[in-house]
């Protein structure tokens, strides 16, 4: 008797264990988002900002338009 209650007492604290731990659907889009934010950080950190020019500038923002736009894009 006494293994059966170690062994009940063993599945009781797993069972509680699994019961804390989120679900799968969130885990899931927790990392969708953390590599989507590791892309977006590295392609940030190529863009320069130096404006001489008019030009220049309406790349710029055309550059982080694009960024703005990948922002409503996750998991499309």
């Amino acid at each position: 008797m006494h293994v059966c209650a170690n062994v009940e007492e063993r599945q009781n604290v797993l069972m509680k264990a699994l019961q804390k731990t989120p679900p799968k659907s969130f885990m899931d889009a927790f990392l969708e988002l953390t590599d989507w934010l590791a892309s977006r950080e590295q392609s940030l950190h190529t863009l320069m900002f130096i404006v001489n020019d008019v030009a220049t500038m309406d790349r710029q923002i055309a550059q982080l338009k694009v960024h703005r736009l990948d922002r409503y894009c996750i998991g499309t």
